[in-house]
């Protein structure tokens, strides 16, 4: 009601470790799995960046020290509360294989004491644990059955995070805050691989019809997902209902920084930055 909303945003595919990857290095490479042991060796947004020397920082909820680089914390919980699908920066190998860079993977808790000093980077990556990003658990701490509790624990992180930004010595000009999800929720839906929804924005994966993911065929989307978007310096009530996806979001952080566009983030005629939100209205 205050801000920007993207009404027609989608999840890149199903499920979590393709889509940050596609959300960052412009395409899934073909994966469709949170395999724990798999690794990109592709260009990624974070790659980009340390080349044209701008900083960014991965603030990690439930990480246990910077430059962690193993798969889930605890290592021996059956329900960690930080896992590596949600952490594309230690999945591409040029990252977690390079300690300096691997100190720029840190907890989450860190950003309200870099907020407090005016001490954070360009890019800040910022993925709650898997209680408060509505994600959930099998375990009682926060369980995937409790779906109203889930809602509850994400709508008061993003609310503690975002008041931190936005009353932060950091909150100046440019700064914008993108909140978003990465994929719809799993509901047993067996049409479209047991996801509430399967449909995509620009540039989607395709599957051939008689796939095991998905026997039909067709697009192979991460679903309608929420993107709220607070812009410093453009205040203002304002619903887009253009067609974006997280291919969108990386080609916006690219334009804004003068990068590369990456993979499908090049593709000017179906996917666009989210420009409209950085205009006066």
């Amino acid at each position: 009601q205050t801000y920007g909303y993207a009404d027609n945003y989608f999840g890149v595919t199903h499920p979590s470790m393709p889509t940050y990857i596609a959300m960052t290095a412009g395409s899934n490479y073909y994966s469709h799995s949170d395999n724990s042991s798999q690794t990109f060796p592709h260009a990624n947004l974070f790659t980009e960046m340390d080349t044209a020397h701008l900083s960014w920082t991965g603030y990690m909820g439930g990480l246990p020290y910077a430059g962690f680089t193993g798969a889930k914390y605890p290592l021996d919980s059956k329900n960690p509360i930080y896992v590596n699908k949600h952490d594309p920066m230690v999945l591409y190998p040029q990252i977690k294989s390079n300690p300096q860079l691997m100190q720029n993977v840190v907890p989450l808790k860190r950003l309200y004491s870099d907020l407090s000093a005016g001490n954070v980077p360009k890019l800040s990556f910022i993925v709650p644990d898997v209680c408060d990003d509505m994600h959930g658990m099998g375990g009682s701490q926060c369980s995937y059955s409790h779906e109203t509790h889930l809602r509850e624990l994400g709508n008061a992180a993003i609310k503690r995070m975002v008041n931190a930004i936005m009353s932060s010595p950091a909150w100046t000009g440019n700064s914008v805050i993108f909140i978003t999800w990465d994929e719809t929720t799993y509901t047993g839906n067996k049409a479209t691989d047991g996801w509430a929804s399967a449909k995509g924005g620009p540039d989607s994966p395709r599957l051939p019809a008689g796939t095991k993911l998905l026997p039909a065929g067709g697009v192979y989307g991460g679903g309608r997902v929420p993107m709220i978007v607070i812009a410093h310096d453009y205040p203002g009530h304002l619903v887009s209902h253009d067609w974006y996806d997280h291919y969108s979001l990386l080609r916006t952080l690219e334009q804004s920084w003068n990068l590369p566009y990456l993979g499908y983030a090049s593709d000017s005629a179906r996917v666009k930055a989210m420009t409209p939100f950085f205009q006066r209205h």
